[in-house]
């Protein structure tokens, strides 16, 4: 991102302009045997300061010998409510 746009957003950021004015943005998460790990990484996401509905999440997940593919099924229904779109893949698949 160009510095002068990313200048822009972050005014953007810290003014009183409604949150639909923030552009939306994609997190896209590859992870891999993180079951551990994810509950400190749903911590964060929750944290950030940007408008949660201007976020889309999606998650890559494949050959994960935990519970990872689980963990991330047992958190979509509260990231499917909090966040503006979720998407979960496994190999290719989306759902």
């Amino acid at each position: 991102m160009p510095a002068r746009s990313f200048r822009k957003l972050l005014a953007r950021r810290h003014s009183a302009a409604p949150a639909s004015d923030a552009p939306r943005v994609l997190i896209l998460t590859p992870v891999k045997d993180a079951a551990r790990t994810l509950p400190v990484y749903w911590s964060l996401l929750y944290r950030l300061t940007y408008p949660h509905d201007r976020i889309s999440l999606a998650f890559l997940e494949g050959d994960s010998r935990d519970d990872t593919f689980a963990a991330l099924q047992a958190a979509l229904p509260r990231l499917q409510r909090d966040f503006r779109r979720r998407a979960l893949g496994a190999g290719v698949a989306l759902f």
